[in-house]
């Protein structure tokens, strides 16, 4: 175990992410989460992966991110879309955690394809598939359930009106968008309040904070509108 030079192993990180934050975490799942982050920090030294560098970093910063969504995510969750996955963040670790959940992952970047089909066989992981194209786009993700996604969930790509619009048709009749913003989420839920709803879409932001980092973050909840009006 490669031990960070503030003196704590990758491990006792993750323990204490999970400990402060409440989510149950099995040590398998934990062991998995050290192999991946050490594979991610190697890979990003050749190619440049993520913008985050260090083991400790990214712990805090992609694994914090994903325990929130894992904290304020539906309850039950059949198939779940991650779109522009990057380095797997949040829907590789995410799989990680829940490895009961069906996931697919979509990134137009080849060298990070390479690198999630690369970690999935070397974690052996099932019910997990990546697919290189943009969503909603040439019949991305050509692995789709029949009903749809229950949860498609993004990491700060794009403006929110345009991830519902890539996304819409691929979820499921009550299925959840989940957008992962910063600081300025709110202001962007504001902002494109108008312009969703004329699309169909209402969208609610949720602030939370990340457990060690203590980083602001917005969980974008959209769902589509169920009109109330009778038919004429």
């Amino acid at each position: 175990m490669p031990v960070l030079p503030s003196g704590f192993s990758l491990k006792d990180v993750l323990v204490r992410l999970f400990g402060e934050s409440g989510l149950a975490i099995t040590d398998r799942a934990v062991d998995d989460l050290c192999i991946y982050l050490c594979e991610l920090d190697n890979w990003n030294k050749r190619m440049n992966l993520t913008g985050i560098a260090g083991l400790e970093e990214m712990a805090v910063k992609h694994v914090g991110d994903t325990i929130l969504l894992a904290l304020h995510a539906p309850d039950r969750i059949g198939y779940m879309l991650d779109i522009g996955t990057g380095a797997g963040v949040p829907g590789l670790i995410f799989k990680i955690i829940r490895r009961d959940l069906n996931v697919v992952l979509v990134d137009s970047v080849r060298k990070k394809v390479s690198f999630l089909r690369y970690l999935i066989a070397r974690l052996g992981l099932c019910g997990v598939w990546v697919e290189q194209g943009r969503a909603g786009l040439d019949d991305v993700p050509a692995c789709r359930p029949e009903a749809g996604f229950d949860l498609i969930v993004s990491q700060a790509v794009g403006p929110i009106d345009e991830l519902a619009g890539m996304a819409g048709g691929l979820l499921s009749k009550d299925g959840v968008i989940i957008s992962l913003k910063g600081v300025r989420g709110v202001e962007e839920a504001a902002d494109f309040k108008e312009r969703l709803l004329e699309m169909g879409w209402e969208a609610r932001p949720v602030k939370a904070y990340t457990p060690v980092g203590r980083q602001m973050r917005y969980l974008i909840f959209m769902k589509r509108v169920i009109s109330c009006k009778n038919d004429p």
